[in-house]
């Protein structure tokens, strides 16, 4: 079987990351993605799978064929 990647999102970690944090945030989506420090998005996102909160991993995409 082979596979080719058509398409994907830049920086998945810190999109998804970004899309959890806007739903509690009066900060804009472009803001949030200066905030944020790899050290946060690292944090955040072991809480978001910790907690069991996973529909923010569907901001990320990948695309294959």
């Amino acid at each position: 079987m082979h596979a080719t990647l058509v398409n994907y999102t830049p920086n998945p970690e810190l999109t998804v990351v970004a899309a959890a944090r806007s739903s509690a945030s009066q900060s804009t989506i472009e803001e949030l993605w200066h905030k944020l420090g790899p050290y946060q998005v690292d944090n955040l996102l072991k809480q978001l799978l910790d907690s069991g909160h996973p529909s923010p991993f569907e901001h990320g995409s990948f695309t294959f064929t």
